[in-house]
């Protein structure tokens, strides 16, 4: 079973503030999948690297010309 943890780990994770995660839900923005339970959010791990990967952009797809 994957990871849960909380808002302050997934940001540091992240290197964002807790409050850019808790915006991007209360706001619908950002495509970060969350869990909840009960009034907790959550996150998993895999969900986070899946985050990360999603935004790579390598050398070769960012070539002009």
């Amino acid at each position: 079973m994957n990871r849960l943890i909380n808002k302050a780990d997934a940001a540091q994770y992240l290197g964002v503030s807790v409050r850019t995660l808790e915006a991007w839900i209360s706001k619908g923005t950002g495509t970060l999948p969350y869990v909840k339970i009960g009034r907790m959010v959550r996150y998993r791990m895999d969900d986070l690297a899946a985050f990360i990967e999603a935004g790579r952009i390598s050398p070769a797809d960012n070539k002009e010309g």
